[in-house]
């Protein structure tokens, strides 16, 4: 079977703790992994090339439509079943493909003010070891580095202009079956948020997950061999998968990731004048979602 509702991304702006709360309501089925791909990537995959987890993600990426399918076999009667890929969102075949594949799907964007996105995930590259250069060296990198096939993750800057992504679903679905949550409400009033999602998605809007996910920190490493063993595939998270059950391995991650980064606020300068190169694109964005968004334009 196919999926009744995709969250779509943008990455660093949510995903993973809505996904957490979605696996504990009754009437919901999410997939496992998380993060399929296979919308963005499957039927033909990228040549990743960069000396990160490129290779990792296009390996594990579900390429085939039946192998897909079978991740919601899993579903009960009466559940709705759902996934988080945050490539759907970037990449540009993906509105199509899912339109052609699923037209009543309903489809879910979590935004976040991009210049903190872009940061978040720089950070979350850096904690994993894989980012060596100080943030805006990485954006000057950028473009040869996406040139290069540097998977999504290195697009720091690339991957906050979302009017062009929200506009491509927007060609292929009605109004009534998108959703957009901008990040800020979701941390400022997360069960108002889960309702309204519970509302969209079709389930229990009354439910109230009894565990409260929290956000994965991302930062520079303070203890790196302990950020890179917990935030990276390695023998060691194989065994604490087979061994602790995976609603404990959550906060047991999150934990130990606290005590092994350092978070380093982005310079206010460097904030600004990232934001500034987003102006146009959080206009046109306003426009499409009739949202204002003028908080984000907001210097420090």
């Amino acid at each position: 079977m196919l999926p009744d509702f995709l969250i779509l991304g943008a990455a660093k702006s949510g995903t993973t703790a809505l996904y957490e709360y979605l696996m504990q309501h009754p009437e919901v089925f999410m997939s496992t992994p998380k993060e399929p791909h296979y919308w963005a990537l499957g039927e033909a995959p990228l040549a990743f090339t960069d000396p990160g987890d490129g290779q990792r993600i296009a390996r594990r990426a579900v390429l085939e439509r039946p192998a897909y399918e079978a991740l919601f076999d899993g579903a009960r009667p009466g559940q709705v079943a759902g996934e988080a890929s945050v490539s759907s969102l970037y990449y540009e075949r993906t509105a199509a493909r899912v339109a052609a594949a699923m037209p009543g799907a309903r489809l879910i964007a979590m935004l976040r003010q991009p210049a903190d996105r872009a940061y978040s995930g720089h950070q979350f590259m850096t904690m994993r070891g894989f980012e060596r250069l100080p943030f805006p060296a990485a954006l000057a990198a950028e473009p040869e580095r996406r040139a290069a096939g540097w998977h999504h993750m290195w697009h720091y800057r690339t991957m906050g202009l979302y009017a062009e992504q929200i506009a491509r679903f927007q060609a292929h679905f009605p109004a009534a079956h998108m959703k957009v949550i901008v990040y800020d409400d979701f941390v400022r009033d997360p069960q108002g948020t889960l309702r309204d999602v519970f509302e969209f998605i079709g389930v229990d809007p009354s439910f109230r997950p009894a565990r409260v996910p929290r956000p994965h920190p991302s930062g520079t490493p303070r203890r790196r061999l302990t950020a890179q063993l917990v935030s990276r595939p390695n023998m060691v998270r194989s065994t604490v998968r087979k061994v602790i059950p995976r609603s404990m391995r959550s906060g047991l991650r999150s934990r130990l990731l606290d005590a092994s980064v350092e978070r380093v606020p982005i310079e206010p300068s460097v904030r600004n004048e990232l934001t500034a190169g987003f102006a146009d694109d959080i206009g046109r964005l306003q426009t499409l979602i009739e949202r204002d968004l003028s908080a984000w334009l907001t210097p420090r």
